[in-house]
């Protein structure tokens, strides 16, 4: 009898086991530690899909490895901690982490067809790795730019690396990224890849008075900063980037007013042998080779003439770049470019417009234009008695008629 009661029991234990599995049927089965996280050793019967509740963790213990099985979902709502030693193999499903933290101390495997999916945060990134066709993604949540009061100062566009390097975004022709925009007046989410960067471009719209031709523009996008979770993304050559580790959302610097947007442009006062090339407030181009100026405010300058090069007759250019390479050559030596001092010696550039470079040429020793000089008047001498020679005969030859 005893044996009997002892196998009956064993039956309702094992069907109390299975009642389980039929109550979660069509709905998501809780497992969290102390609450059904050793199921099956750590391996997810497919059919089946699975929550980590909010609040709640499970822990994959070292030596263990949770895998998450052919079409099974594993949603996390609280946090999904793998311990050094331990694993995640997601095959052929969706792993969700949303709203939650995922604690990666041991590994995570993504196999082939299969996608691991992070809403919310996860540490240790690196250590997940993907199968050639399989997908680990962070989601990035872009604001809805109207909401900030930004619909109308910047629009925003970004793209995927996909090489692990942070220079996809040079990489020109069949291998370039492909970028895409994000809507002003909507909120937007998207799906990057783990571990691989992320650029993004905030570009602030110019005036309409600006012109089009214009190039340098009236704002500097290198002042519009970008963050994901605080964090921010530094810019480089034209937009933002950042290794994706985590799942984030975009913010933005504030726009309170234009002015910390206005670009700063770079002037070159070149100085040379015998001259020096002063801002009104003294600066020169000593430090680091220019001087910097608020696109649209006025600037000026004067030119200094050592004692011994005063009696050079010298002009003075501004010309539109910063920089050899950003010449116009064939209007270096344009008169239009000369430009003249006021009855203060100042020379003007009224607005700033774009980087300038100035260069005053025909300074030489005041020895070589006294030389020069003596040449010139030592020809202008011969030149006279010449004509006066000519003249002469030619009167004599008036006197012979």
């Amino acid at each position: 009898m005893k044996k009997v009661l002892s196998v009956v029991l064993s039956l309702v234990m094992a069907l109390s086991c299975c009642a389980i599995f039929a109550f979660a049927e069509g709905e998501a089965v809780e497992i969290y530690d102390g609450h059904l996280e050793a199921l099956m050793n750590y391996a997810l019967p497919s059919g089946q899909d699975y929550v980590v509740p909010a609040g709640k963790t499970l822990t994959v213990p070292a030596e263990k490895n949770l895998i998450v099985s052919v079409g099974t979902n594993l949603t996390v709502n609280g946090t999904l901690q793998i311990n050094e030693g331990g694993r995640a193999t997601v095959q052929s499903n969706v792993l969700v982490a949303k709203d939650a933290a995922i604690l990666i101390n041991g590994a995570v495997s993504v196999e082939a067809n299969a996608t691991l999916k992070i809403a919310g945060r996860v540490s240790n990134a690196h250590k997940i790795s993907c199968d050639t066709q399989g997908q680990a993604l962070a989601e990035i949540r872009f604001p809805n730019l109207q909401s900030l009061g930004l619909a109308d100062k910047i629009y925003v566009s970004y793209a995927f690396g996909y090489t692990g390097g942070q220079n996809d975004d040079l990489i020109e022709g069949e291998g370039a990224i492909k970028w895409y925009t994000t809507p002003n007046t909507a909120e937007t989410s998207v799906w990057a890849p783990l571990n691989q960067y992320i650029y993004i471009k905030a570009h602030i719209i110019e005036p309409a008075e600006i012109s089009a031709s214009d190039e340098t523009g009236k704002y500097d996008d290198a002042k519009m900063n970008v963050y994901l979770n605080d964090v921010e993304a530094p810019y480089t050559t034209d937009n933002h980037s950042l290794r994706v580790l985590f799942s984030a959302d975009v913010t933005y610097s504030d726009w309170s007013y234009d002015d910390y947007f206005i670009a700063e442009r770079r002037i070159n006062l070149r100085s040379g042998e015998g001259y020096t090339v002063y801002s009104r407030d003294g600066r020169t181009s000593a430090n680091d080779g220019y001087v910097y100026i608020k696109y649209g405010q006025p600037f000026a300058f004067r030119v200094d003439i050592d004692p011994e090069y005063n009696m050079s007759a010298y002009h003075v250019y501004v010309v539109k770049g910063a920089s050899f390479m950003e010449f116009d050559m064939n209007a270096v030596l344009d008169n239009s470019l000369e430009v003249y001092p006021d009855d203060s010696g100042y020379y003007h550039i009224n607005p700033v417009q774009g980087d300038y470079t100035v260069f005053v040429l025909q300074v030489v020793k005041n020895e070589t234009v006294q030389k020069v000089s003596g040449i010139f008047e030592m020809v202008k001498n011969i030149f006279e008695m010449i004509s006066k020679f000519f003249r002469q005969f030619l009167d004599l030859f008036k006197f012979g008629n």
